[in-house]
């Protein structure tokens, strides 16, 4: 379940002031020496951590962060690490000094009396290729774990973070988080796609192996990394952070590594199972992520439902609400369904949403989308509802999404009326007189031929409209369903509820119509109400007010021009149109206005006789 929160706030992260049960020993900025030896873990097949030779090469400036350079070497793979560098699933491995083993490191890190230090994560790759000198970067310890000793860091630390990307003289760091996901999203790697059997058993510790999902179902996305530390239930992973947005809300499970890419080139570790061990990560901090074992993240259930004759294919995942969680919506479903049946983007589709809101009515969009107007109606389909989803995060208020659930059928031999041609019965008019806008639209299956002429009747007060800024003109906007961009500004919504109903109106608009927008200058009377409006609205001098939401309605509008919509008798297929046309009128000559029986027939057929039938010819 989602939770959209009205503004920004600072945070203490997790549950306020927290200090390690089993506190290690931190190697400070200042100590650390060019030349050090050091040692490092991370599992490279399995779920053991392996050891690794690593050596300091002193600190430097990673873009307003420290970051200490090393060698690493070694390592249990038959290609020693100093052959193809840092590799992609190796972020957060624990680097010491002062030990030689794991459980030495471990044994000693946090008892006083010895020489054993953390130093940092493992977290940068310097390019590939590297035949001497550094070939990785750290994230410090003290960065990582300082804040914690003394608790955790508000929501201000992020706005200065390392990136995914750094520049040091010259050379670029990248950041070894092993991430899958699709398209433009998706890197080397893959994830778990199936549970660890018995004989795959393992505890979670400094150097395991873990994935981070932002979706888990018919097709996980998510990335892996190394832990860097464990007290108690929590675990610290990466040495950099996922995306750096502070709290967030992401399952995570313990997984064990099949086996490892020994290329000199985009080298990385190969996803084998999911262990027993889950959790959730609650925090994407400046320099690592942290999270707690045993909790259960909150993610958005989420389902399509293709329908292909008499097959029915099914589609289900939990999403977390992340920054990616729109493209995870937009792009997945897609991806999913060209890897379970193939090309489908020449396919006419018919579709319904349905997007569950806690204690709130349900949004509700269906249509129907033609493969010979739209090159991927599939496609089409959920972008139509990434931008419904849009304007619900948009609206400013709070609110609990439970599940999406999308219904699609294929669609054989759809036809569609397009345009022919198009035109004004005239350019110029004067008040008074009424201009005819003409639509001609064919289909080509069946050859067919219809025309339509819309009166638009230009008012016979229109001269006294007109002000300085505003142009003598109507519009008439005619747009297919599509196509269709309401001009008219309307009331800001008071409460969800208006929100969701303004969004179900915008997604069941009919197809096999046309909706016409006709503009023009306000008249007098509403220029000079929404004048008296603006003075009304004038609040106490150099005096912040707080404005409630029905203060906010009472607000003065912010166009100068009305705005009518009406709509077109229904066709048999589904129309593709969109098309403005403009009205110029001549003002200068008042005494042609109206005739005595014109304006008879006009006051009696109300200002703009918008109401007179249409038919298809």
């Amino acid at each position: 379940m989602f939770r959209v929160v009205l503004s920004l706030f600072l945070f203490v992260l997790l549950t306020g002031s927290t200090v390690f049960a089993d506190t290690p020993k931190v190697l400070k900025l200042s100590e650390v020496k060019f030349g050090a030896e050091a040692v490092g873990f991370s599992v490279f097949r399995g779920v053991e951590p392996q050891r690794f030779e690593v050596e300091l090469r002193g600190v430097t400036n990673g873009g307003g962060f420290n970051m200490i350079l090393a060698r690493i070497s070694g390592g249990p793979m038959e290609t020693p690490l100093e052959r193809v560098g840092a590799i992609a699933g190796m972020s957060g491995s624990p680097i010491f000094v002062g030990c030689s083993e794991y459980d030495e490191c471990m044994g000693k890190v946090s008892v006083a009396g010895n020489d054993v230090f953390v130093v940092g994560a493992l977290s940068y790759a310097i390019g590939y290729f590297i035949e001497g000198g550094s070939n990785a970067g750290l994230t410090p310890a003290e960065y990582m774990l300082g804040n914690h000793f003394g608790g955790y860091a508000v929501a201000s630390q992020f706005m200065i973070r390392p990136p995914n990307k750094i520049i040091v003289e010259g050379r670029e760091f990248h950041n070894l988080i092993l991430f899958s996901g699709i398209d433009g999203l998706q890197t080397q790697g893959a994830l778990p796609d199936k549970n660890c059997d018995k004989s795959v058993q393992g505890q979670i510790k400094p150097g395991s192996m873990v994935t981070v999902f932002l979706a888990k179902g018919s097709w996980d996305i998510g990335g892996s990394g190394t832990v860097f530390w464990k007290d108690g239930d929590r675990i610290y992973i990466f040495g950099h952070p996922f995306f750096g947005t502070g709290r967030v809300d992401y399952p995570f499970s313990h997984v064990s590594v099949a086996d490892t890419l020994q290329t000199p080139f985009q080298a990385h570790k190969i996803i084998g199972c999911k262990l027993e061990t889950e959790g959730a990560m609650n925090f994407d901090g400046a320099y690592e992520m942290g999270g707690t074992l045993g909790q259960v993240a909150r993610t958005l259930p989420y389902k399509v439902e293709l329908h292909m004759g008499h097959d029915l294919i099914v589609f289900n995942e939990n999403v977390a609400e992340s920054p990616v969680a729109s493209a995870i919506f937009n792009q997945l479903p897609v991806s999913w369904a060209q890897e379970m049946v193939g090309d489908i983007s020449s396919a006419s589709v018919s579709y319904q949403t349905r997007i569950k809101i806690a204690a709130e009515p349900e949004i509700f969009l269906k249509g129907l989308i033609s493969a010979k107007i739209k090159k991927n109606p599939f496609g089409d389909v959920f972008s139509l509802n990434n931008v419904i989803l849009g304007k619900l995060r948009g609206s400013g208020f709070t609110y609990n999404l439970e599940s999406i659930i999308v219904h699609i059928d294929f669609i054989r031999g759809e036809n569609a009326w397009t345009e022919k041609r198009s035109f004004l019965s005239q350019t110029e008019a004067s008040p008074g007189e009424t201009v005819y806008v003409n639509i001609v639209l064919e289909e080509w299956s069946s050859m067919a031929v219809r025309q339509i002429s819309v009166p638009v009747k230009v008012p016979e007060d229109f001269a006294d409209r007109i002000v300085p800024g505003i142009l003598a003109e109507v519009s008439v906007v005619v747009q297919s369903a599509d196509k269709f961009v309401d001009k008219r500004i309307a009331n800001a919504p008071a409460s969800t509820t208006e929100v969701i109903k303004e969004l179900n109106e915008l997604g069941n608009r009919r197809v096999n119509v046309l909706y016409l927008q006709q503009i023009m200058p306000l008249t007098r009377a509403e220029r000079e109400a929404a004048e008296k409006n603006a003075k009304l609205s004038v609040q106490p001098e150099w005096s912040w007010t707080e404005l409630d939401q029905g203060a906010l309605r009472r607000l003065p509008g912010e166009s100068s021009t009305m705005v009518t919509l009406d709509i077109t008798p229904e066709l048999d297929h589904l129309i593709d149109f969109d098309k403005t046309f403009t009205v110029r009128i001549d003002i200068s000559d008042r005494s042609s206005v109206l005739t005595d029986e014109a304006a008879k027939e006009n006051k009696s057929k109300g200002r703009f006789n918008y109401l007179k039938p249409w038919k298809w010819f």
